[in-house]
C-alpha cells in the first residue's frame, strides 16, 4: 500500500529543484575556490635581486607601504640548501653599511624553490640593501651570509 504524500507532479517539481540547487552549491564553491583573489594579489613596486655562491638566488619583491605604515615584501628563494637540522632556518635582514640591522622574517627551504610573505615596520632610510643568513636555534646574532644584494 502507498501513501503518497505529494502529486506525482509535485516530486518531479521538487526533484528539479533540488537538483538545481545542488548544481548551484557545487558550482558556488568552485568559482569561489579557484578565484583569483585580491588578498592573494601581490603588488611590487620594487624587485631586489639578491645572489650567494653557487646557484643560489633570490627576487625579494616590495609593495607599497600599507595604511598601518607595514612594507610588504615576497621572497622567492631558489638553490640554498634544505637545512638538515630541525633547528637550522634562514633570516632575512636589512642592510646598514652592508651589515645586518633589522631582521624581517625567517624561514626553512622545502623545496628548490621556496616563498614566502613577510611584512616589516621598518624606515628604509639608511638602509643599503638586504641579506639572507643562515642560522642556528637560539642564535642572538646574525649567522654567516648565504644572499646578499
Amino acid at each position: 500500500m502507498q501513501f503518497p504524500l505529494l502529486p506525482r507532479r509535485r516530486w518531479a517539481v521538487l526533484a528539479v529543484a533540488a537538483a538545481t540547487l545542488v548544481l548551484l552549491a557545487f558550482g558556488g564553491g568552485y568559482l569561489t575556490a579557484h578565484s583569483k583573489s585580491t588578498r592573494a594579489a601581490f603588488h611590487t613596486n620594487r624587485v631586489v635581486p639578491m645572489h650567494g655562491s653557487g646557484e643560489a638566488l633570490a627576487l625579494l619583491r616590495v609593495s607599497r607601504r600599507d595604511s598601518a605604515g607595514n612594507w610588504p615584501m615576497q621572497l622567492e628563494v631558489t638553490g640554498l640548501p634544505k637545512q638538515l637540522d630541525q633547528g637550522a632556518y634562514y633570516e632575512l635582514w636589512l642592510t646598514r653599511n652592508k651589515r645586518p640591522v633589522e631582521p624581517c622574517g625567517t624561514f626553512r627551504v622545502h623545496d628548490k624553490t621556496t616563498r614566502v610573505r613577510f611584512s616589516v615596520p621598518y624606515s628604509f632610510d639608511g638602509i643599503d640593501g638586504w641579506v639572507i643568513t643562515k642560522q642556528t636555534h637560539g642564535a642572538s646574532t646574525p649567522g654567516p651570509v648565504v644572499l646578499s644584494t
